[in-house]
């Protein structure tokens, strides 16, 4: 008599060793991330989010990144989302996302918000504004795949104006704003997708665009005296939050500065990251 073994079985069975294998060299960062993140599967069964996150991992491993908030976007849905790469704990003192009444839709492409300026849609990173002063260094990044030509903030707050850390994108005009350096970029032409990198240091702000450095301005970041939270989406700190339309497929704040070299890399790597995934 000859046993058949089940189709579902057999692919069960099939799926266990695929993510093993998958799973062997990946770095603790990318299993205690999918244990977090992972819903039913959704990343774990899927070779391609495997992948992706072993790219995130080894860009921010080349660039020195070990601390702060790293959001992959990876997964499909608010839960898999709201996860912080480099500390993927459900708590708001790791840096998890929490999500605003406003509407916001999660796909494979990332966060949609859904711009409305009375209910703003945004995620809450719990990332304090007072974290930045006391290195005296910060970095922030957002990748995109879709087009803007309104005025809107990305990431950020706003304290006054003399303390804000925002990426806003007013028309053509790329701003990026470390306390009292700001650094404004016509854009070479309308496209506003891609990877956005600001970082920090020693009195100097730079401003990356899609891997390459198109400004820098001398300042200061002073007087950090409201302790906000940092917001993707949108701005905390003030009646105009300014909402953004341009899906998140890839956010990070962080406590330290990149070099030139640094931004370069870790922009390119980021960009090769979310091409592989589609998100080109």
């Amino acid at each position: 008599m000859v046993n058949v073994i089940p189709t579902k079985i057999i692919k069960e069975s099939y799926d266990k060793v695929r993510v093993a294998m998958y799973l062997i060299g990946f770095s603790s960062r990318v299993s205690n991330f999918i244990d977090a993140a992972d819903v039913n599967g959704n990343i774990k069964h899927n070779s391609l989010s495997l992948q992706y996150l072993n790219q995130i991992d080894n860009a921010c491993r080349k660039a020195g990144i070990t601390t702060g908030a790293v959001y992959p976007v990876i997964g499909g849905n608010a839960d898999s989302h709201s996860f912080n790469f480099l500390n993927p704990q459900n708590t708001n003192s790791a840096n998890r996302l929490v999500y605003s009444s406003g509407i916001i839709n999660h796909t494979i492409n990332g966060i949609e918000w859904v711009r409305n300026v009375s209910n703003p849609a945004y995620a809450n990173t719990f990332f304090k504004s007072t974290q930045f002063a006391i290195t005296g260094k910060a970095t922030m990044i957002y990748y995109s795949n879709t087009q803007s030509n309104i005025q809107s903030v990305e990431m950020g707050w706003y304290d006054g104006g003399s303390t804000a850390i925002n990426m806003l994108t007013p028309g053509n005009v790329a701003r990026v704003l470390f306390g009292q350096s700001t650094v404004d970029v016509q854009y070479p032409n309308t496209n506003t997708k891609g990877c956005v990198l600001g970082t920090f240091d020693s009195g100097l702000s730079s401003f990356y665009l899609r891997g390459e450095l198109v400004g820098s301005s001398n300042g200061r970041i002073l007087n950090i005296t409201n302790n906000l939270d940092f917001w993707i989406g949108a701005r905390n700190g003030d009646s105009q939050v300014y909402p953004s339309d341009k899906t998140c497929s890839f956010a990070a704040i962080l406590q330290q500065s990149l070099t030139i070299s640094q931004a370069k890399v870790f922009s390119h790597d980021i960009t090769v990251a979310q091409r592989s995934i589609g998100r080109g």
